[in-house]
């Protein structure tokens, strides 16, 4: 449900707030779970596992931040 959340907020500023909550929620707890937040969360679904591209190429290429 958290992770939800992050992807489910209205704007940018709000998920990384949220992104926050979870990484300090998590960090004693499940340590490597909070390392995979701060880094996979910030870029979105696609990158986060989910495969809502079209393609696995377009998702790989959002995953690593080619855009035109």
């Amino acid at each position: 449900a958290d992770i939800r959340a992050i992807f489910n907020a209205p704007d940018h500023s709000e998920a990384k707030r949220l992104i926050g909550r979870f990484v300090k929620t998590y960090e004693t707890s499940a340590p490597k779970l909070a390392t995979w937040a701060e880094t996979a969360l910030p870029r979105g679904p696609d990158c986060a596992g989910s495969a809502r591209t079209s393609t696995p190429a377009a998702a790989h290429q959002q995953c690593r931040g080619d855009r035109e």
